[in-house]
């Protein structure tokens, strides 16, 4: 399987599932009809979009989190936080006017 690669900023334009702590989760469609799903566990915030969700989890580790894939807080964090994750997604991930992570 070949390497997805999304087309920046991606554009959130459904929301299929938000939820969790430890982990949080975020499942959605971009504008273009691609599956992404989004994680914070351990500290770390990835991102991921593939053309299906199929695609998404029989792809290499290494492609999967094609959007972010970042250490942003400590090994035991797994709360949403916001203004923190909308700061490491700008630019990379639009998401609809009002969203918050911690709703």
């Amino acid at each position: 399987m070949s390497q997805f690669i999304p087309k920046f900023p991606v554009k959130v334009a459904k929301i299929l599932s938000s939820h969790g702590m430890c982990p949080y989760q975020l499942e959605f469609l971009d504008s273009e009809g691609n599956w992404g799903y989004l994680r914070y566990r351990g500290g770390h915030l990835r991102c991921g979009i593939a053309q299906s969700e199929d695609d998404f989890w029989r792809g290499e580790y290494k492609w999967t989190y094609n959007v972010i894939d970042e250490k942003i807080g400590d090994d035991y964090d797994g709360a949403p936080n916001d203004a923190e994750f909308k700061k490491y997604l700008e630019g990379k991930l639009i998401l609809s006017e009002g969203f918050n992570f911690e709703d």
